[in-house]
């Protein structure tokens, strides 16, 4: 049997079989493969995780994987874990991490010419990785928390003050209670963490800045910074973010916005390949801007793609995608002052 050096949560290095860490490593690698489209899936892959969370009880790669595999199947077909469990992952990666250890390192200028050096700086930068990215995903969890208990205590309110029968207004009075319990503002001591270890004005980062104002009623910022959000590029263009910027058009009490943006919103922003193999450009918001130069016969389309072919005159090529074939038209438009 081989051993080797390994650093424990303390800091602390100990011996560790590496065959032991072989067989570590490959069950968190099948607890990352195994899908999650059914409820039988879910339920085999829980196991599996309260299995390796008992066995490895502070190994931080493994409390990674189950946080991304958690936050990353979030609505996917049946499989959706609760909020509750998202942020009780984070929390198990958040424990972890040492903060004292990552202030102390980064406080100090490190020389990383050698390569243990160098190797340690990778590890801190790992863990301060995914630090900020549970801090991240607990603080948009917190925030899906927050808006479910909001809508229930509508749905709440709304059932309980119809002429309902005495006993079902019973009962939803005392899920009202339930619901009322005080909670402690975690989420701002989530952000405040998290803006001590990322820069939070990174696109990364900044979909829960935009949350965030938006949950204090700065909804003017919360604006500017979704704006900023859906014009990265970096990323394709996620229909979500539309759907989000439509809902703060109408909590700015701007409907003739919310309505164009509603009218003029392309839903498919991830683009196939055309008939002839190419790949085409991922669209972005500037998009809406050119279904308005489309006859009302185009634009009512079930799927428009657009390339741009030329920067200086912007030609596009529209392909209308049908059951059987696509049509190519192309099109030259002159956009001074659009382009």
């Amino acid at each position: 049997m081989t051993w080797c050096l390994a650093t424990n949560v303390s800091g602390k290095q100990v011996d560790v079989s590496l065959d032991i860490m072989f067989v570590r490593n490959a069950k968190i690698k099948v607890l990352s493969s195994l899908s999650l489209e059914t409820k039988e899936e879910l339920e085999d892959w829980e196991r599996l995780a309260d299995s390796l969370k008992v066995n490895y009880p502070n190994y931080l790669q493994l409390m990674v994987e189950i946080l991304n595999k958690m936050y990353g199947s979030q609505g996917i077909g049946e499989a959706k874990f609760s909020v509750a469990k998202v942020i009780k992952a984070a929390d198990n990666v958040i424990r972890l991490v040492d903060t004292g250890d990552l202030a102390r390192y980064f406080s100090m200028k490190n020389e990383s010419e050698d390569a243990n050096a160098a190797k340690v700086r990778k590890e801190m930068e790992k863990k301060r990785d995914s630090l900020a990215d549970a801090l991240y995903k607990k603080g948009l969890a917190l925030i899906q928390l927050e808006e479910d208990q909001t809508t229930q205590q509508k749905e709440v309110h709304e059932a309980s003050s119809t002429e309902a029968l005495d006993g079902a207004s019973t009962s939803v009075k005392n899920e009202s209670s339930q619901l009322s319990a005080p909670i402690t503002d975690t989420f701002e001591e989530t952000y405040a963490e998290l803006r001590k270890w990322a820069d939070i004005n990174l696109p990364k980062y900044l979909l829960l800045t935009v949350k965030r104002e938006k949950r204090s009623g700065r909804l003017g910022n919360a604006f500017k910074f979704l704006n900023d959000l859906i014009q990265d590029e970096s990323k394709p263009p996620q229909k979500s973010l539309f759907e989000l910027r439509i809902k703060l058009l109408e909590e700015l009490e701007w409907p003739h916005l919310a309505e164009y943006e509603r009218k003029w919103q392309i839903d498919a922003c991830i683009l196939p390949n055309c008939a002839d193999g190419s790949k085409i450009q991922e669209c972005n918001s500037s998009v809406n801007l050119w279904t308005m130069c489309l006859p009302e016969h185009l634009y009512l389309q079930p799927l428009i793609q657009l390339r741009l072919l030329d920067t200086t005159h912007c030609f596009f090529e529209l392909f209308l995608i049908s059951e059987s074939h696509a049509v190519a038209l192309e099109t030259e438009k002159s956009v001074q002052g659009i382009c």
